[in-house]
């Protein structure tokens, strides 16, 4: 049997200008034919470059160095499409300010660390805001911020859906940058609604259109995108079409547990173990003054000091009386019985009466759970939130079991 040998490039120009000793081509004098048919002209670039883009790799150049976690220690890695969601209040957003100023100073991240690299945020929700929120994050960690700081911001509107105009403009921006810089690391996209420039979320086409954009985004410039999303009111997946959430190797989903205190669960690891939850709470700090001479502040989010049960956690309950005992070891058997970690105020007073804490027919009963709700919280086991009228039961190691 005659075997067939692949020719290369090479083989291909000669076979080119031997047929072409047969014909009439016309020619400029010193051109071959393989000029004359295109194969190095320059208007040829790009096809020959995306040939070689989507060339076939054999074993031998295989590698797992493309699926590593370690742009964020077991949570993303670089190239990788990344989607942080939640519902309005979760501060997602102040979440994804702390995660690209950690890895553009390269500080570790809640005890994960980082490979430093230059960051670039996207802003066409929040504009100049997200200068306030950065502002605010330098002031509480002490840091001088120059211009040789590799973070870049673009406060401006923006059409990720529609044209590849704004695609390959902040492309030739970032790349740019880079000579300077070094290579992008990672893209912040807040949030994916303005970046649909009033595209159809829910439909597949602009959907996807979205998602073969930021696809561009990361082939051109070898950094992760993260794309900043809301829910649904009453749901707990990304809102809109599901080619969005299937489309991202790693997501991850803040919420907000209590006031001034929020979670970031690691939803779904594409390479790597999920499930794991990050808390943080809410702080603000004064930034500068304005023309009335009134404070500027800005919020920020640090680490958290207590977790929702089930995670690894600060001890801070000291020494607990009988009342207080007995009511946290009822309020962790339903918490854990129920997989639920917040629960309603009239709930939580049942839970007082039935752990024996409470006294069903004492007088004072609704102002004693009130107390007991307080002292407990004051230990660092449970977060009140007067506004939603609900008890997080927090994670200390007398009571987390896991």
């Amino acid at each position: 049997m005659t075997m067939l040998r692949r020719r290369s490039d090479a083989d291909l120009r000669s076979a080119i200008d031997h047929a072409a000793s047969f014909n009439e081509f016309p020619r400029q004098q010193g051109s071959s034919h393989a000029d004359h048919c295109g194969l190095n002209d320059e208007r040829s670039g790009e096809p020959q470059k995306r040939r070689n883009q989507l060339r076939l790799l054999p074993p031998s150049a295989w590698t797992w160095q493309g699926a590593q976690l370690d742009m964020v220690e077991g949570i993303m890695g670089r190239g990788m499409f990344v989607l942080l969601y939640g519902a309005s209040g979760s501060s997602k957003t102040l979440i994804g300010v702390d995660l690209g100023m950690h890895i553009a100073h390269g500080h570790s991240w809640h005890g994960r660390q980082t490979k430093p690299g230059f960051v670039v945020y996207l802003a066409p929700e929040g504009g100049h805001s997200v200068h306030l929120r950065l502002l605010a994050w330098a002031q509480n960690h002490g840091i001088n911020l120059a211009d040789d700081l590799p973070f870049r911001t673009i406060p401006m509107r923006i059409d990720l859906c529609h044209a590849d105009e704004d695609v390959e403009a902040i492309i030739a921006n970032i790349q740019a940058a880079s000579e300077k810089l070094g290579p992008c690391c990672l893209i912040e996209v807040d949030t994916v609604s303005r970046a649909l420039a009033g595209g159809d979320e829910n439909g597949p086409r602009d959907m996807g259109a979205f998602v073969t954009r930021c696809d561009r985004l990361r082939e051109a410039t070898g950094a992760s995108v993260l794309a900043t999303h809301h829910t649904p009111k009453d749901g707990n997946l990304p809102r809109g079409h599901g080619s969005l959430m299937n489309a991202a190797d790693v997501r991850l989903h803040a919420e907000r547990v209590a006031d001034g205190l929020f979670s970031l669960e690691l939803a779904h690891l594409k390479d790597g173990k999920a499930g794991d939850i990050l808390t943080f709470q809410l702080e603000t700090v004064v930034v500068g003054a304005n023309d009335e001479g009134n404070e500027v502040k800005g919020a920020l989010v640090m680490p958290g000091e207590t977790k929702p049960v089930g995670q690894a956690g600060r001890p801070r309950a000291g020494t607990l009386n009988a009342r207080q005992s007995s009511l946290m070891q009822t309020l962790h058997a339903e918490c854990l019985s129920t997989k639920r970690w917040t629960i309603s105020f009239a709930e939580f007073s049942n839970l007082a009466v039935k752990s024996g804490a409470i006294d069903v027919d004492h007088p004072s009963k609704r102002q004693r759970v009130s107390d007991l709700r307080q002292q407990l919280a004051a230990k660092g086991l449970i977060a009140v939130d007067g506004c939603a009228e609900t008890v997080t039961y927090l994670n200390t190691d007398l009571f987390a079991q896991g």
